[in-house]
């Protein structure tokens, strides 16, 4: 009540007292919740500083927030295309100039906001650094000089790039270069230019060997029994000449007589470079290598299904030349069912309706494989998959199958597997509890394939199913 007469002499922000039902006590409250109010909000306001401070150093510049508590956010504006987080942040500039630098802040305990902007500028020298690496490497034979530019600053900052080859201007403005060198002397050099004006050149000088007349060429003969692998002989020979091959493929070797296996068929480009080690020289030849198919390249692969109202999928596989393994994989596009089968023309108990893709891989006689797949929609489920109840681990590789099964008053429980044509594999019975109860069902005995479950309590019935692997 003192607190409240100490405020009276204040201005009073509300009409004269006759427009007032109220006492003089509820008068002087309004007025105290009033005044409370409009203070906290200016002293929010007040607390909510956008202020901040600027030192600069060289082309690098540290940005402080005058507002420093923990339930500040802040965000930087810093002028030239980059932001930054934080009650201090840093920024380097690739170029000098001035820059308009906002700082946005927000008050997560007064849900303030606020923002300024403060206009720096930088003088400073552009430093830049030209450099390239290649993959240039007499000793392995390479043939071609791929160079990469990894020169400073970051690409995004380099304007220009300009490539000489013995003081000629070659390629495009890329930072990337390959030249196809001259026997000799082959100096490569890049220059760039960065967007704050900065330039800088880098050269490089590459030894090529002149060629040793050595008349090479090679020859290759396939293996009878696979087109594919590839005997390799070059016509140069002698103590003092090492050999590279590039297959075309991605391999290569340094074998003098090497046999290499091709995973496909067609046309490559093979190159052997032959090196006299006493005069440095070398030899290069391309010559086109073709892979003719045969049998093992030219199998089919399809198959067919029967399905019915069940669920019941059988499938058959057809190829042109004679299977001797198959592989099969079935997925549902929802993810609720999904198996892998290797029996030859399985059938299949589909769990849930809706589309499935079915890819079958065979091996023929030939060696031959060879993959398909299909989509087919499963769009009706009865009998005896309707209402089943889930098993775990499925699929099952080894070890027992598991139910669980709650039950509302004791009983026996029984239980029945059979195959995918309806044979009887296994029979138990337990007795059953109030409450849930776990049923093992053992699975070493059981071939792979598809097996159904029917779990009998009382004159009920619940059915699940699995799969053995």
């Amino acid at each position: 009540m003192i607190y409240i007469e100490k405020l009276q002499p204040l201005p009073n922000p509300f009409p004269p007292p006759s427009v007032y039902d109220e006492k003089p006590f509820m008068r002087k409250l309004y007025v105290f919740i009033s005044l409370f109010f409009l203070l906290s909000v200016q002293n929010a306001e007040a607390q909510c500083n956008p202020a901040f401070s600027v030192s600069i150093t060289g082309s690098g510049a540290v940005f402080t927030a005058a507002a420093n508590e923990p339930r500040f956010s802040h965000f930087w504006i810093f002028g030239d295309g980059n932001n930054g987080y934080g009650q201090t942040t840093s920024h380097t500039y690739a170029s000098p100039g001035t820059f308009q630098v906002k700082h946005y802040v927000y008050d997560s305990l007064s849900t303030c906001s606020d923002s300024s902007t403060q206009s720096i500028t930088l003088n400073f020298t552009p430093v830049c650094h030209a450099s390239f690496y290649s993959n240039y490497d007499s000793v392995n034979y390479s043939y071609g000089i791929h160079c990469t530019s990894n020169s400073t600053p970051s690409s995004s900052q380099i304007r220009t790039y300009t490539w000489r080859v013995n003081n000629v201007i070659v390629g495009g403005n890329s930072s990337q270069l390959f030249y196809l060198p001259l026997p000799g002397t082959n100096t490569i050099c890049l220059t760039i230019e960065t967007m704050a004006g900065c330039t800088d050149s880098y050269c490089a000088t590459y030894q090529v060997s002149p060629p040793c007349q050595l008349n090479s060429s090679f020859t290759y003969t396939a293996d009878p029994s696979n087109r594919r692998q590839i005997s390799f002989t070059p016509s140069a020979n002698g103590n003092t000449i090492r050999y590279f091959w590039n297959f075309g493929d991605g391999y290569t070797s340094s074998a003098r007589q090497p046999v290499h296996t091709y995973i496909t068929t067609g046309t490559y480009l093979v190159a052997l470079y032959a090196r006299d080690t006493i005069s440095n020289c070398l030899d290069t030849i391309y010559q086109q290598v073709a892979i003719q198919p045969g049998p093992e390249d030219s199998c089919t692969v399809s198959f067919t299904y029967t399905l019915n109202n069940y669920g019941l999928a059988q499938f058959t596989a057809h190829s042109n030349q004679p299977i001797i393994s198959q592989f099969w994989s079935i997925m549902s596009y929802s993810g609720a069912d999904s198996s892998v089968i290797s029996n030859p023309d399985p059938g299949y108990q589909f769990t849930d309706t809706g589309y499935y893709q079915v890819c079958l891989t065979v091996t023929t006689n030939t060696g031959c494989v060879r993959s398909y797949c299909e989509n087919l929609y499963v769009g009706n489920l009865q009998g005896r998959n309707s209402g089943r109840i889930p098993a775990y681990p499925n699929p099952v590789t080894s070890g027992p199958v598991r139910f669980s099964l709650n039950i509302a008053r004791q009983e026996e429980i029984k239980v029945v597997v059979m195959d995918l044509f309806g044979n009887l594999v296994c029979r138990s019975s337990q007795a059953g509890f109030i409450g849930t109860n776990l049923i093992n069902i053992p699975t070493e005995r059981l071939g792979k394939g598809q097996y159904f479950v029917e779990i009998y309590v009382g004159n009920r019935v619940n059915r699940s199913i699995f799969q053995k692997l």
